[in-house]
């Protein structure tokens, strides 16, 4: 053969995944190809739980000694800021929100997960302000 000519179709290009651990609703090894925001990654593991606290660990790998930490907002459209970008090879923690536990005279006693306002919290299970604390 003389002159063979080869023609090549890269159909799909291997991609690459970031890990989601933690408060998501479905964690695990999401596969991406280039960079991604957070919240579509936030998105394709089905959101976050209802234990889910508003702060989140991105390990890069790049850096892993650098991890950057991120607050979310409770509705994730009034803080664009946090949709940063997440690249391949990163892991991304959803941590669980602390607990708050009621002690005092009032109502019964009862832990709640943190992230919720005080006030609201002593409302809705009937304690009075002044005789209440709270330990986290």
């Amino acid at each position: 053969m003389r002159n063979p000519h080869v023609t090549i179709l890269v159909d799909e290009y291997a991609s690459q995944a970031v890990t989601v651990m933690g408060e998501a609703g479905k964690p695990g090894v999401y596969p991406i190809m280039g960079d991604r925001r957070l919240f579509d990654l936030i998105s394709a593991a089905g959101g976050l739980t209802d234990k889910a606290g508003r702060t989140l660990t991105i390990m890069h790998r790049s850096q892993p000694d650098k991890p950057d930490s991120v607050h979310l907002a409770r509705n994730l459209m009034d803080s664009p800021e946090t949709n940063v970008d997440v690249r391949p090879g990163d892991t991304v923690e959803v941590h669980r929100a602390p607990i708050i536990y009621l002690v005092g005279d009032g109502g019964r006693p009862s832990g709640l997960l943190g992230g919720q306002r005080h006030l609201d919290c002593l409302a809705r299970h009937r304690w009075r302000e002044r005789t209440c604390r709270s330990v986290v």
